[in-house]
C-alpha cells in the first residue's frame, strides 16, 4: 500500500497500490512453479486444472492426510513497501482443516472456504511468503485441500 511514488520501490503508485518494475505475478498457467517456488511439509503443492479458480490451472495442496502439512514458499525482496494478494479457496471439514497464509513466520490469515482474494501489506526487505494446507487429526471432507491462484506481489522481486 502506498500514498506516494517514494514509498514504493517501483517508484510508482497508482490507486494506493505499487506497481510496475519489481512485481512478481504467478498464475500458475504455465502448468509447473517456477524456479522462484519451494513446495514442503509432509507432500508439496501441485498445479491441477481439474477445478481451477481462474484460467486453466492452480495451485493446489500436496495429498495428505490427517495431522499432515503442505507447504508452498516463496521468498521475496522489497525495495520499499509493497503487497502481496491472493485468490484462494479451501475445500475441506470446515471446523478443523486450515489455509494458512504466513509473513515470516507470522501467521496473518487462515483462510476460509472461499474463493476470496486477500491481501497484504509487505515492508521494506526480505520475507519468506508460505502458504500452509493443515490438515487435523480427524475428518477427511471436501478435496482436503487448499487452492491459490493469481499471485501478485507488488513492489518486490523474487529470485
Amino acid at each position: 500500500m502506498c500514498l506516494v511514488d517514494s514509498d514504493c520501490g517501483s517508484e510508482v503508485c497508482e490507486a494506493g497500490a505499487c506497481v510496475g518494475n519489481g512485481d512478481f505475478e504467478d498464475d500458475f498457467e504455465s502448468g509447473a512453479f517456477g524456479p522462484a517456488w519451494r513446495g514442503g511439509g509432509t507432500s508439496p503443492w501441485i498445479i491441477e486444472t481439474t477445478s481451477p479458480l481462474t484460467g486453466t490451472a492452480s495451485a493446489r495442496s500436496g495429498p495428505i492426510t490427517h495431522s499432515q502439512t503442505s507447504d508452498l514458499e516463496l521468498d521475496v525482496t522489497c525495495g520499499g513497501p509493497g503487497m502481496v494478494s491472493f485468490t484462494y479457496r479451501v475445500s475441506s471439514e470446515s471446523c478443523c482443516d486450515d489455509l494458512l497464509f504466513s509473513i515470516d513466520g507470522a501467521t496473518v490469515d487462515d483462510g476460509s472456504a472461499g474463493p476470496a482474494t486477500a491481501t497484504f501489506p509487505l515492508t521494506a526487505g526480505s520475507h519468506t511468503l508460505r502458504w500452509r494446507y493443515d490438515k487435523d487429526g480427524s475428518l477427511s471432507s471436501g478435496d482436503d485441500a487448499g487452492f491459490i491462484d493469481d499471485v501478485v506481489v507488488m513492489g518486490c522481486t523474487a529470485p
